[in-house]
């Protein structure tokens, strides 16, 4: 009896140790587990938190350039004058001389633009025009672009015009060439077939002449005009160099770096050109 009672005994208590080891093995199981699922949000939590990041970083490079882009275009304005031509830089480029010894390329080419319902000048030349105008009217002086751009054809068309018309008064052919030839320009050689010239005269008038000095709308040009880059181009007593009789309507556009200089130079495009040529300062 002892003996079965030990041995019952016995089995009891390993059976009982089986259970505590089982117990034991589940719950290091499950703390397993759970610390894995732990793991698996934190990596998750990082993944986002990286990914949101990367993200305010593309953003903040997106918006830092965005105004470098808007400054940019800010700063191309000055130079772009929408409809008109390049404007900036003393418009150095329309310093040139065009005459009879220095006529146009055969390649040359311009857009024009209206200074009035009719008139045309190159891009540039018309923005500039423009803005005598406006100031003038501004100071209570009213001016008008007679004539401005001609095509070649035109100045051909204008210059045998003439040239009959004296012939009709009794001129020679001979003397009807030389005498036009002081007046208008032979095709390819008119400062009008380059588009930057420009007749202004009064609103009243409807011819060009000599009398246009005894106004004050002369008076204004003589004060103003290279503010916006324009010279009288044939002056009086320059008539043997210019090649030209003295023409107080006729403005030529030269570029708002050159025109102040040559006018207080006293000298004409081509006494200018010969001495400065493009280095004046």
């Amino acid at each position: 009896m002892k003996k079965t009672a030990l041995i019952l005994l016995a089995v009891l208590l390993l059976s009982g140790c089986q259970n505590v080891s089982e117990n034991n093995s589940t719950d290091l199981t499950t703390s397993s587990a759970a610390t894995t699922t732990t793991s698996s949000s934190v990596t998750e939590a990082s993944d986002m938190t990286t990914k949101t990041e990367a993200t305010s970083v593309s953003m903040d490079e997106t918006t830092s350039t965005t105004p470098v882009t808007t400054e940019q275009t800010t700063a191309s304005e000055p130079s772009d004058s929408s409809e008109f031509g390049t404007v900036g830089n003393g418009e150095k480029w329309a310093y040139f001389v065009v005459n009879t010894d220095n006529p146009l390329p055969d390649d040359y080419e311009i857009e024009t633009a209206f200074v009035n319902d009719t008139k045309e000048m190159e891009k540039t030349a018309a923005y500039y025009c423009l803005k005598m105008v406006e100031a003038a009217k501004e100071d209570g002086i009213e001016l008008k672009v007679l004539s401005a751009y001609r095509t070649i054809q035109y100045q051909q068309d204008l210059f045998d015009r003439n040239i009959e018309q004296r012939k009709s008064w009794g001129y020679t052919a001979e003397e009807a060439y030389a005498d036009v030839a002081k007046n208008i320009a032979l095709p390819g050689t008119s400062e009008h077939n380059a588009g930057l010239a420009a007749d202004i005269v009064r609103t009243t008038d409807w011819d060009v002449l000599e009398s246009f000095e005894d106004t004050e709308e002369f008076e204004w040009l003589s004060q103003h005009a290279q503010e916006y880059g324009f010279i009288m181009r044939y002056p009086k007593g320059k008539e043997d160099i210019t090649g030209y009789i003295y023409e107080p309507w006729h403005y030529r556009f030269v570029g708002t770096y050159y025109a102040p200089l040559i006018k207080e130079s006293g000298l004409c495009l081509e006494e200018y050109y010969e001495q400065y040529g493009n280095n004046s300062q």
